[in-house]
């Protein structure tokens, strides 16, 4: 799967804030900036796709100028800080020293539920589930049982904690009748 990133870039001048989405943002900003008269900057990135994009554009569409470009209103000022300074910060400077990263939770946002869904069985990958288990990857990229080579940052058990919540929480959540919670029924003797 190819990473994609949703960019949030702004016109210096107007303040106006472009949402697209793009496999290179910088890239796509040097595009941007070639038909701009004004200094345009980003101001973050999050992962996801064209989906993710449009949702975007229709939650803040009574505040669009036209396209993809939007008023800095408090709505859309609000939700990038948030974003940014808030939740998925501490998970995107992880991201920046380890880019596979992104990818697991673009991996875990890509899952569609089902009946009987488990998050768990996708967690772990329980035999016979078809699932490669996003925990064991995790384990290799940050925490305790890291690959070597890789920025010490990522070897803390906080680094795993904010990648574990933030890729955990971005599953489905299970539905009833799951794995896991045939699993607890059976221990608690149910």
């Amino acid at each position: 799967m190819e990473g994609k990133l949703i960019y949030f870039i702004q016109n210096e001048v107007s303040l106006a804030i472009k949402i697209g989405v793009a496999t290179d943002p910088e890239k796509r900003l040097s595009m941007l900036q070639i038909g701009s008269v004004d200094r345009l900057k980003i101001l973050g990135t999050m992962p996801g796709l064209q989906e993710k994009e449009a949702e975007l554009h229709r939650q803040f569409a009574g505040i669009r100028i036209r396209g993809e470009w939007f008023r800095p209103e408090p709505p859309l000022m609000t939700f990038i800080q948030s974003y940014f300074d808030g939740k998925m910060a501490p998970f995107m400077k992880l991201v920046e020293h380890e880019p596979e990263l992104l990818k697991l939770l673009e991996e875990a946002r890509s899952i569609t539920s089902r009946p009987k869904f488990c998050a768990n069985e996708v967690w772990y990958g329980y035999p016979g589930s078809g699932f490669q288990g996003i925990k064991t990857r995790l384990t290799r990229l940050v925490g305790f049982y890291r690959e070597s080579g890789r920025h010490p940052v990522l070897s803390t058990s906080q680094a795993y904690d904010v990648a574990y919540e933030t890729i955990y929480e971005a599953l489905p959540d299970c539905k009833e009748g799951c794995a896991c919670q045939c699993v607890m029924a059976v221990l608690m003797g149910y």
